[in-house]
Order: structure tokens, then C-alpha cells, then sequence
């Protein structure tokens, strides 16, 4: 699955990969972290934490 806030809604555990490597794996919350979606996608993203919520991303390229 591609679509990251899916992922951080309905995961427990997420894999990035980029060209057949793995960048990292591990718990979700952990894992989905503003370096790693750089490293896999090569865009920038901020990572939103609002209260008890599901975090959000919004991914942009420069």
C-alpha cells in the first residue's frame, strides 16, 4: 500500500522500500517517520499530530 495515512490508520507494522532495498521496518508509529518517507520517496513531509488522533502526513516536493 502506498497511501501513508491509510497505513497509520489501519497498520501495526509497515516495511519502506526503495529499488528492491529495505530503507526500514518496525511498529508503524515508529516507522513511518518524516527521514524514512524522504528516503522512499524523495519528498518532503511533515507529519501532523493533532491531540489523540491518527497522525496525518502531507507529502510536497520542492
Amino acid at each position: 500500500m502506498h497511501d501513508l495515512n491509510a497505513i497509520l490508520k489501519a497498520s501495526d507494522f509497515c516495511i519502506f522500500i526503495r529499488d528492491g532495498s529495505i530503507i526500514s521496518s518496525g511498529a508503524t508509529e515508529k516507522t513511518v517517520t518524516e527521514e524514512n518517507i524522504f528516503k522512499t520517496y524523495r519528498a518532503n513531509c511533515n507529519i501532523i499530530r493533532a491531540g489523540d488522533r491518527t497522525p496525518s502526513t502531507f507529502c510536497y516536493t520542492l
